[in-house]
């Protein structure tokens, strides 16, 4: 029996890939509290898996009572002599900030220890969500959905550092990665779409001077809008990972060289690649800030700070490269040795 037109209208396939989605999520956070729910919550106390756990509430406590001033020293790290505090204090804050959010400002120890304990299982769905979005970005919703599903239940480190009482900074990691990733996704895809180029701020500029051309300036600031709004929420993401793990220096990486890879690509299929100016150039620059707004400004001869630093400067150098190039009847291919 073929269905009728209301029905279709009924379940329009966003309303079933939402539904989904929840089972998902429902499915992905059962795997993550179920079955160890009796082993974290015992007798009233919160026990915690893995020693690193401890190490990180430890730090929670502390600057939840002193927030957000972190511990400068730290006498239990590196027996005999100690070390400094942490030096990577994003997770630490965020938990803190939560901790106090759900105690309305003076949370209880066990308060401190519950959220410490159900961070890991809610930003592992959160990073199940996002995963669908860039599934849904790149191809549809369907592969978005059949992504989520497996990272859902895949089992492996991912599950196991997501799990309940595994107060640990590797899950919120993949979730700041995976959640910038997703909006540099969708910053390349408005400037693409847009074709954005250099002489788009060129028009901007002339707007500015002339008035009659206050319109055509206000469509050019349209266009632009999205794809920076986009790329600097995914410098803040990033930003944010930098602070939260140094290995957030192989994003850094795998983003400069796709940026690079692509300019290359674009100007030997003779299209323009400035539109990876609009998202590349504002996307390290906004991360940069943030690390150098922690670490002052003698981060920026630190690797970090110059990885940044190149990746900011690097497309605009390619684009006028390439485009004198063009200009010069130079052959696409001449570049590449470069």
């Amino acid at each position: 029996m073929n269905e009728s037109p209301d029905s279709r209208r009924r379940f329009p396939p966003a309303a079933i890939a939402a539904i989904i989605l929840l089972i998902i999520c429902g499915i992905s956070l059962y795997l993550r509290i179920g079955p160890v729910y009796n082993h974290t919550f015992v007798d009233g106390a919160v026990w915690f898996r893995g020693t690193d756990a401890y190490y990180f509430m430890r730090h929670i406590e502390n600057m939840v009572y002193n927030f957000p001033h972190t511990i400068s020293f730290d006498p239990y790290k590196l027996y005999p002599g100690g070390s400094a505090g942490l030096s990577h204090p994003f997770f630490v804050w965020f938990v803190a900030a939560i901790a106090r959010i759900v105690g309305q400002g003076s949370p209880s120890p066990h308060t401190i220890q519950v959220v410490g304990a159900y961070v890991p299982p809610i930003m592992g769905t959160l990073t199940v969500v996002t995963v669908y979005f860039i599934g849904k970005e790149l191809f549809n919703r369907w592969v978005g959905a059949l992504s989520a599903v497996l990272l859902a239940i895949l089992p492996g480190e991912f599950l196991n550092r997501s799990l309940l009482g595994t107060c640990d900074h590797h899950v919120v990691d993949s979730f700041l990665s995976t959640l910038s990733i997703l909006f540099f996704i969708l910053a390349i895809k408005k400037a693409r779409e847009r074709h954005l180029s250099l002489s788009h701020i060129l028009k901007l500029g002339q707007a500015h001077q002339a008035p009659p051309s206050k319109e055509e300036g206000q469509e050019e600031r349209a266009k632009i809008t999205a794809p920076l709004i986009y790329s600097s929420l995914a410098g803040l993401l990033l930003g944010a990972h930098l602070l939260c793990w140094k290995g957030a220096l192989l994003l850094i990486f795998i983003i400069f060289a796709y940026l690079v890879i692509q300019s290359i690509v674009e100007h030997l299929r003779g299209k323009s690649g400035d539109y990876l100016c609009f998202i590349g150039t504002p996307y390290f620059l906004i991360t940069l800030i943030i690390f150098l707004l922690y670490r002052g400004i003698s981060g920026v001869s630190s690797v970090p700070g110059i990885s940044l630093l190149a990746g900011a400067l690097i497309p605009i150098v390619l684009s006028i490269i390439f485009r004198l190039m063009s200009q010069k009847a130079i052959k696409p291919a001449y570049h590449l040795p470069i």
